[in-house]
């Protein structure tokens, strides 16, 4: 392999190839040169310098060519100190052909070359040439927004060459050594125009309620909903050519088409068309639309709670839309006259929401509450009274500044704050909503739940389940032994997938009214921030106390009781059995199958010291192990 890419190398240089790479960005690399000085790419490019990457081998008539202008290049353009860094990378280098060439031409900018082990023919000089797709020689310029602004500066014949190549790029002549002249004023940055998109038949605004894909299903994770200080309803409009345009969310994710949803991704993005519809207002559709879409217009709907948004209307059920500048608005505006209250977040966590509320002098009280997104509305349609109404009737009444905490919500989701002030009179001001998002949970590894079980009684335990830091929601159901084994694990879990109630953090529960001296699991499984189910916890108990034992009919005997290694088991019963052996939580400890019960022999020298509970056949008995 060293000989083949040897004479790769050789070949490419003898033929005198006009080197070019093909990318428009430089890959990044971060490795020591031969002076011991780790050299970072993008590093270097953060600081505003431009890069001169130079890719030959130290072999050829053309390295003595074109090594010579490059070093005195370096020292006409100030040393690495100023507009451009030089560096080089020798892909057939080792440590001593590097030092030799080095030393030849007087070269004090970093140069690059392989391992000694490789006899030059492997390392990180060779992975930038790989990287950056050059034949060799190249003389390539990389911009600071790691750009390649020139792919090959060819011909080098004179210093002069380098420097008037890019003097092209404002890249000017230093002395070694000169201090660089104090930065001019900087350019004043460019004004990214931001807006809200506004529905004119709801008053709301495009936003993004989640980042999940919705290739299928009912809804996808874009809607509209009311005025909110957030980065998911403001937005860019970046051109798309062919008079198309992406809009990306100011959190930097883009509206993506379905089928028929409307979703948000942070790389995946759908070239829309904005159709002049006269009175500054437009259509939005999708031009590239997927097979099986019969329209491709923009409309919104009120489905499972919310306004959503889809892709594959016809025109008549198209959305008509408006832009908002977001430099124009005032984001908390308040009422001339009249009551208003002030909303400050305090803190947001993955399941609680903090705000402080700040009534002016014309407010004599005010009412707030919190839900999520779109499903307020739906009540109001349930029981047919205004929003205003509704928020009176269950929101909490206050007169003073004050603060309130709202526990027990649901992990990254958009909830709604709104504020009903009041004046002395009872005259109601105008509604106030400020619409925020908790944190996400969990991360990409694996769920996995902890779960206790602690008897209380025949009929009720305390089962405290624990979900671990990759945890971003859980399940968990108890359900008893005989029946969970007849349908089997697939049906068991499937009554989990069922139940609509999500857990999130360590839940504490008191289960009542289960079958006394009954065989229970407890099983739990729960999902990671990508939706993938972890692994499955199964808890074996049973609802049986010690004090009830002793009222129990026993078809067993065993000793000695105390125990320390074996106990012995004798039976008016015949045939084969399953021992079980409980600890005082209900746990099952050990199970042992034997073929005779009538007369068995059990090994406990694996269980530790303490009080347990024997059980055969849904008889019990105690042990005693020391």
């Amino acid at each position: 392999m060293k000989k083949f890419l040897s004479l790769i190398i050789a070949v490419v240089f003898a033929l005198g190839l006009k080197a070019q790479t093909t990318l428009t960005e430089a890959p990044d690399f971060i490795t020591p040169d031969y002076f011991g000085n780790e050299i970072h790419l993008y590093e270097i490019l953060e600081k505003g310098q431009y890069v001169l990457l130079y890719i030959n081998v130290t072999s050829g008539d053309e390295i003595n060519t074109i090594t010579p202008p490059l070093v005195e290049a370096y020292n006409k353009l100030g040393c690495n100190q100023h507009d451009v860094f030089f560096v080089g990378a020798i892909p057939n280098g080792t440590t001593k052909i590097t030092g030799e060439y080095v030393d030849e031409y007087g070269i004090e900018f970093p140069i690059i070359h392989n391992t000694d082990e490789s006899n030059g023919m492997a390392g990180p000089a060779m992975d930038i040439w790989r990287a950056h797709n050059c034949n060799l020689p190249t003389t390539m310029l990389i911009a600071p927004d790691k750009s390649i602004a020139l792919d090959d500066i060819y011909p080098i014949e004179t210093s002069d060459d380098v420097v008037s190549a890019l003097a092209e790029f404002g890249i000017q002549e230093y002395e070694c050594g000169e201090e660089p002249n104090p930065d001019p004023e900087p350019d004043p940055e460019p004004t990214v125009e931001q807006y809200r998109i506004k529905d004119l038949a709801t008053n709301q605004y495009l936003h993004i309620f989640n980042h999940d894909a919705h290739e299928s299903g009912p809804i996808g994770g874009v809607g509209v909903a009311d005025y909110a200080e957030s980065d998911s309803q403001i937005f860019t409009i970046e051109d798309a050519g062919n008079d198309n345009v992406y809009l990306r969310s100011a959190d930097g994710y883009y509206i993506v088409c379905q089928q028929w949803n409307v979703d948000a991704n942070n790389s995946n993005k759908s070239a829309l068309k904005m159709i002049d519809n006269g009175n500054e207002t437009f259509y939005l559709t999708d031009p590239y639309f997927v097979a099986g879409k019969a329209n491709n217009y923009f409309k919104v709907e009120y489905v499972e709670g919310a306004n959503y948004v889809f892709c594959d209307a016809a025109v008549t059920l198209a959305a008509t839309w408006t832009l908002e500048a977001v430099e124009n608005e005032n984001p908390n505006p308040e009422p001339a006259d009249g009551p208003a209250v002030e909303i400050g977040v305090i803190d947001i966590t993955e399941t609680t929401i903090e705000a402080s509320f700040t009534p002016n002098d014309e407010c004599a009280s005010y009412f707030i509450l919190c839900d999520s997104v779109g499903s307020m509305e739906q009540w109001t349609t349930v029981f047919g009274v205004t929003l205003e109404q509704l928020i009176e009737q269950w929101s909490i009444a206050r007169t003073e500044p004050s603060t309130h905490l709202w526990k027990d919500l649901i992990p990254d989701t958009d909830y709604v704050i709104y504020v009903l002030p009041k004046d002395a009179e009872g005259k109601s001001g105008e509604l106030q909503t400020h619409i925020v998002r908790t944190v996400a949970m969990g991360g990409e590894g694996v769920s996995v739940i902890d779960v206790k079980v602690e008897i209380l009684t025949t009929t009720s335990v305390r089962v405290v389940a624990t979900p671990n830091e990759e945890t971003a929601e859980y399940h968990y159901i108890l359900i008893t032994k005989s029946f969970s084994d007849s349908i089997g694990i697939d049906s068991t879990m499937k009554f989990l997938y069922e139940d609509p109630y999500a857990l999130y953090e360590i839940d504490d529960w008191t289960w009542e009214g289960l079958e006394a001296n009954t065989e229970y699991y407890a099983v739990a499984q729960g999902k990671n921030i990508k939706g993938e189910w972890g692994e499955i916890t199964k808890v074996e108990f049973v609802t049986t106390k010690p004090d009830g034992i002793e009222e129990l009919s026993s078809s067993f005997k065993i000793y000695p009781n105390p125990a320390s290694t074996e106990i012995k088991i004798t039976s008016q019963l015949n045939g084969d059995a399953d021992v079980k052996i409980y600890d005082m939580t209900g746990r099952c400890m050990k199970e042992v199958h034997v073929s005779d019960i009538s007369k068995a022999t059990i090994n406990i020298s694996d269980i530790d010291k303490g009080l347990y509970l024997i059980n055969i056949n849904g008889s019990f008995e105690k042990l005693i192990i020391e």
